[in-house]
């Protein structure tokens, strides 16, 4: 039998996972220091310091020296290993709030019999792709674009 805590774990790495999988952050930040970065593509780019440095959590999410099998799903990952919440000065202090709230919404969620996607067009993920593996999120009536997605409704079975 699984302990609760055992639960708790499974349910917010399962979350973790589907942030980093399908996660499409980033940000700007400027260099502290000279540096020399080697991009993906193997391209060497000087940096200097005081340089506006965009970082992608997109790429960073698929770094197979913090992730080991990248494209497989593991909810057993260490929770230091995501930088979804930022790290050091730039942690987000709502971390473990929202750690909780993930893992109470997941367990709400997958309580639910027959959770499905809805059907015909209110079901679908509107998004638009974006260099460098980013997308925007469109509404419903696809009338405005947002980072975040705002669409897709679900459905499940009566109780």
């Amino acid at each position: 039998m699984v302990s609760s805590e055992e639960t708790d774990a499974l349910l917010l790495g399962y979350a973790m996972e589907g942030i980093r999988m399908a996660g499409t952050f980033g940000l700007y930040r400027k260099a502290a220091t000279d540096d020399l970065i080697t991009e993906d593509d193997g391209r060497k780019v000087q940096v200097k310091e005081g340089d506006r440095v965009f970082v992608s959590f997109v790429s960073a999410a698929k770094d197979p020296i913090h992730f080991p099998n990248p494209e497989e799903i593991n909810p057993r990952r260490p929770l230091d290993a995501y930088i979804h919440y930022g790290a050091g000065p730039h942690a987000c202090l709502g971390r473990d709030i929202s750690q909780v709230a993930l893992t109470e919404l997941f367990r709400a969620v997958f309580r639910k019999k027959g959770i499905r996607r809805a059907a015909g067009p209110a079901g679908e993920l509107k998004k638009v792709p974006r260099p460098g593996g980013f997308f925007v999120y469109l509404n419903a009536e696809w009338s405005q674009m947002w980072p975040f997605p705002t669409t897709m409704k679900v459905t499940w079975d009566d109780e």
